[in-house]
């Protein structure tokens, strides 16, 4: 069955491939590269974990590359090798004084996180701590001893609370503006740069290594339209498969770099099962969930409806409304292989899809997510004013390509879409378009004169 898994994803990987006419960064094919990704890392892992996979989570599996597929063949842009573009593009200016106080306002929240770190640290045991140690317990706390966390009640800084939602996005439109401005003419404002580097300080901070995994993503996707819609990357090229190739090596030569500025480096001495555990693993941990469980057809383990797959949001929910009960506790247990070695807590989007609605959940659930992947990106393909000004469709659906990458680890989509963070995010970013991007056009649009119409009583003049 393992092997069967193998060729299956390889076939339509192969197969949206060709229909996509040969563009890497498809959603379909992004999706059925990672799942192919993680079943060669099975294949490759097989003895070493004993694994052996069941029919049902092929079909599982199977299921929702269809469904990609299909959605893909629906929706795949007529112009992929065409270039539609505006003439004489310019870049999109924002003034260096905005950036230097979005810089000032990034280095105080990351000063006052420092902070509370060491405020936490002191709080936990009184021991002293280097930096990447006080990182690594923070991390642990918020992940795996929340009752220990929540006991201690250190107070967050209020300028940290402030500054964090603010200053990321900030940085966010940063990094899509400095993208933009690069490729349109070869240059990099200084302080740009400085703003995104500032963000990753603040996410390597905050221990995880996901939402740097999103920056540099997201950059990818940013580049890869915008040269293409200026010409200067054209869709099919072999050239760019050499091209990211390489750029997946460097990346994870990188992520494994972070482990030492995150004190995680005793996980360097089994460099290939800790690899296994992100790249392969998940889809051992839902067959191993689904051998034991056998859900049902039609109907979940869960009396709320999507109390796994919409976790994010009913936390959200209760943390803004005087409301309790809505938000369960995960089910992400960490589990092992069939010889016995510990392989983690995590287990592809399907898990949480089955665990509250059954197989069915599976066809609508990864049917809305390929729907917006696709579409938007045909859309965005489509689209001859892209280049030159800011783009919320296209600032959005790349900070989410992330995701679309993750499902093979976990819910990621659903758990993206539907927390405070993105919410916040997406608000603020609006506000910006509208207020600062789009600003000419809104006082156009209040400077417009209002004509009142008035009803002209009719006179017969032949009385």
């Amino acid at each position: 069955m393992l092997y069967l898994l193998f060729l299956i994803t390889l076939i339509f990987l192969i197969l949206n491939y060709k229909i996509t006419k040969k563009d890497l960064l498809h959603p379909s094919v992004i999706f059925c590269f990672m799942f192919f990704l993680y079943s060669l890392l099975c294949v490759l892992n097989r003895k070493h974990f004993a694994i052996s996979l069941h029919l049902p989570t092929i079909i599982v599996i199977t299921v929702g590359l269809i469904i990609f597929s299909s959605m893909t063949y629906i929706f795949v842009s007529k112009t992929n090798n065409e270039t539609n573009i505006e003439n004489n593009v310019k870049k999109i200016e924002i003034p260096n004084n905005y950036v230097v106080a979005l810089i000032v306002f990034q280095i105080l929240t990351i000063f006052f996180f420092i902070v509370y770190l060491t405020d936490l640290s002191t709080a936990y045991d009184m021991k002293a701590r280097s930096l990447s140690e006080m990182i690594s317990l923070f991390d642990t706390m918020t992940k795996f001893w929340i009752p220990i966390f929540n006991k201690l009640a250190v107070p967050v800084p209020m300028l940290y609370r402030i500054g964090n939602p603010l200053t990321t996005v900030g940085a966010y439109i940063m990094l899509y503006v400095m993208i933009h401005n690069f490729v349109i003419d070869r240059k990099i404002n200084l302080l740009h740069l400085i703003s995104v580097l500032l963000l990753c300080v603040l996410i390597v901070l905050n221990g995880s290594r996901s939402p740097l995994f999103r920056v540099i993503t997201m950059a990818i996707v940013l580049y890869y339209i915008f040269a293409y819609k200026s010409g200067q990357l054209k869709i099919g090229n072999r050239k760019n498969l050499y091209k990211f190739a390489v750029l997946g090596v460097v990346i994870v030569l990188l992520f494994i770099g972070m482990l030492f500025v995150m004190g995680r480096s005793d996980k360097m001495g089994d460099l290939p099962s800790y690899l296994f555990i992100y790249i392969g693993a998940p889809i051992v941990n839902l067959d191993t969930w689904i051998v034991n469980a056998t859900p049902h057809f039609i109907g979940g383990f869960t009396h709320i409806f999507g109390e796994q797959t919409f976790r994010t949001f009913y936390t959200y929910i209760e943390r803004i409304l005087p409301v309790s009960g809505l938000a369960k506790g995960t089910i992400d247990y960490f589990t092992f292989s069939s010889n016995g070695i510990e392989i983690g807590n995590v287990y592809t989007m399907y898990y949480k899809y089955i665990y509250d609605f059954g197989y069915i959940g599976i066809i609508p659930l990864t049917a809305i997510m390929a729907f917006y992947y696709i579409k938007t990106y045909s859309t965005i393909q489509n689209d001859k004013t892209i280049l030159g000004r800011f783009s919320l469709k296209l600032f959005i659906f790349a900070y989410l390509f992330n995701d679309l990458m993750m499902s093979t680890f976990s819910t990621r989509f659903y758990e993206t879409a539907m927390d405070g963070p993105f919410i916040k995010l997406l608000i603020v970013t609006a506000l910006v378009k509208v207020f600062y991007f789009d600003f000419n056009k809104v006082k156009a649009w209040a400077e417009k004169p209002i004509y009142i119409k008035r009803k002209v009583k009719e006179v017969d003049y032949e009385k």
